[in-house]
Formats: structure tokens, sequence, C-alpha cells
């Protein structure tokens, strides 16, 4: 029987992925060409891939490495514009309006009453909980649990040892970080894809079995489990 419901909070119930490729956008115009714009993208997008965790996520770890990778890719004196741009584009991150995507407000109303819903995201303890708070949806949870990264160990913790049938569910969009450890620590993994893939998240393995489902929207994912409680 299920009785818990943790939900990802980044691009799951709400949109931030597109903030993040506007601030690139903007800081890529401005430090490089048109013609070698594409390549440049490339090159930043793996080096912050490759030290997300020595930079850390979220808009502040974003301009960590921003100027980071200004330090090895410019002379001294585009490395100061581009530095600067780094303060404006990722401040502009950490101040934008979070708004929940459609139907997430009344998808966790209706499984409150059913679920002790959980909410584990990854980032920054102060700015995870402050866009939680700027959503209005920081009563819809009674847990809110923060981490650097999401593993089978973080879901197992959580949600105890599943029974003959798992008692819990985990809803993201993230096959690497929300759906593939929750499923191996026995718990079902609703799978929630967003319109933009963060380059950090790509999975590349395989899910099989039965504990994974996909459903177009959290609502969707909502009539599912109210289904199956």
């Amino acid at each position: 029987m299920l009785t818990k419901i943790a939900f990802d909070a980044d691009d799951t119930l709400w949109d931030e992925a597109h903030l993040y490729e506007h601030a690139e956008h903007k800081f890529l115009s401005q430090v490089s060409n048109s013609a070698g714009r594409p390549e440049m993208r490339k090159q930043l997008r793996t080096f912050h891939a490759t030290r997300i965790l020595e930079f850390g996520y979220g808009p502040r770890g974003y301009k960590r490495a921003l100027a980071a990778f200004s330090e090895v890719s410019f002379d001294r004196t585009t490395c100061r514009l581009a530095k600067s741009l780094a303060n404006t584009v990722c401040d502009e991150i950490e101040s934008a309006p979070i708004q929940p995507l459609p139907g997430v407000v009344t998808s966790l109303e209706r499984l409150s009453g059913s679920f002790e819903l959980i909410l584990i995201t990854k980032g920054e303890e102060n700015l995870q909980r402050s866009k939680l708070e700027r959503s209005g949806l920081g009563n819809a949870f009674g847990r809110v649990i923060v981490v650097e990264e999401k593993d089978q160990e973080l879901y197992e913790r959580e949600f105890g040892r599943p029974g003959r049938t798992p008692h819990a569910a985990m809803i993201g969009n993230s096959l690497k970080s929300d759906i593939a450890p929750a499923i191996a620590a026995g718990a079902y993994g609703l799978h929630v894809p967003s319109e933009r893939q963060c380059a950090l998240e790509v999975f590349e393995g395989e899910i099989s079995g039965q504990l994974m489902m996909t459903f177009r929207t959290v609502a969707e994912a909502t009539d599912w489990l109210l289904r199956h409680r």
C-alpha cells in the first residue's frame, strides 16, 4: 500500500531549466562571436558538468563555474567582462519569480489527504527553501530534504525498506537523480519529463521492470497514485 510520495522540485514542480538557458545565452552572446558560439557552449557545459561537485548547484554554483570557465577561456580584458556578466545573469536567476507548473497546486491538494508528501531536492539549503516559499508550495510538504546529490542510499533512508509491494513513490523529471536511484531502493519511479533536458542530468543507463512509469504531467501521475492508494 502506498503511503509516502516524494517530489523533486526544480523542473518538476516549477520550470527552472529555462532560467539557466537564458543566462547561458546572455553570457555567451556577449563574450563570443556567433560563429564560435556553439563550440563555446559545448565547452562551457562540459566544463560545468565535470566540476559540478566543486562549484555546487544553484545560481551561486553556476556563477562560480562561469567565473572559473572565464579564467581558462579568455584574455584578461574579456575575462573581466565575463566575470561581471556571470554576476549579472546569476543574480537574475536567483531573484526570478517561481511559478508552479500547470496542475501542480491541484495535484498536491488532491494527494495531501491520502499520502505523506515529502520534497527531496538537491542544491543549496537556503536557496532551495527560498524557492519553495516563493512558489507558494511551502505548506504542501510534511518534510523538506535538501541534499548535494540523490542516490539509492538516500531513498532507502527516507522511504525505509519496501514490503512485498512498494509503499513509496518518487516523482521527478530526472532519470538519473529521481527515478533510477528510487527504483533501486524499491520504490516506484514516476517519471515526468521536462521540456528541457539539463545536460547535468543526462542518464545513459537502462531502467527495466514494473516500478517505472512515465507520465506527461504531474496531474497524470497524481491520477495514477490515487488509483493505487
